[in-house]
C-alpha cells in the first residue's frame, strides 16, 4: 500500500457568523461592524500573576527552613526588614525566598544597599514572569 495516495481528513473550513446566518435567513441578528470593533477594544484581563520586581533573600527547598531564615533575618536586622513580608516562587527543585513587590527598580536597589550597609550580602534584583507563582510565605509557627 503506497501511504502517498492517501489524503488526509480535513476538517471543515469555518463559516463566518455572517454567511452563516445569511444562510439561516437570520441576517438582522448579525452585529454590525461597529460593534465588533467595540468588542475587540475591549480591555484584556489582566494576568493573574503578572511580572513584578523582587529582591531575592534566600534560596531552599525546605520551605519551614526558609521560614525560620526569614524571622532569623528579622529578628537580627529588624530595622532593615521592618514593614516587608516573605513570598515563595518555585525555582527548579528548590524556592525563592523572597521580599516586595516593590514599584520600580530604583526601590528594589535601594533596599538592595539597605541590605548591604546591614551586612547582609547575596541578595539581588529579581522580576518574575508573567504567569510566574509567588506565593505569600507563612512565617507563624
Amino acid at each position: 500500500m503506497d501511504i502517498r495516495r492517501i489524503t488526509p481528513a480535513r476538517p471543515p473550513a469555518p463559516v463566518e457568523p455572517a454567511r452563516a446566518a445569511e444562510a439561516k435567513g437570520e441576517a438582522a441578528k448579525v452585529p454590525d461592524a461597529r460593534s465588533t470593533k467595540a468588542a475587540k477594544v475591549a480591555k484584556p484581563v489582566a494576568p493573574s500573576h503578572p511580572s513584578r520586581i523582587w529582591v531575592q533573600v534566600a534560596t531552599g527547598r525546605d520551605k519551614a527552613a526558609l521560614a525560620f531564615d526569614w524571622r532569623r533575618m528579622t529578628r537580627e536586622k529588624a530595622e532593615v526588614f521592618r514593614g516587608k513580608s516573605p513570598s515563595l516562587s518555585a525555582w527548579g527543585q528548590t524556592n525563592r525566598l523572597l521580599t516586595g513587590p516593590f514599584q520600580t527598580e530604583a526601590a528594589a536597589n535601594a533596599f538592595l544597599v539597605q541590605l548591604r550597609r546591614a551586612g547582609i550580602e547575596g541578595p539581588f534584583l529579581w522580576t518574575s514572569p508573567v504567569g510566574q507563582v509567588v506565593d505569600a510565605l507563612p512565617t507563624s509557627r
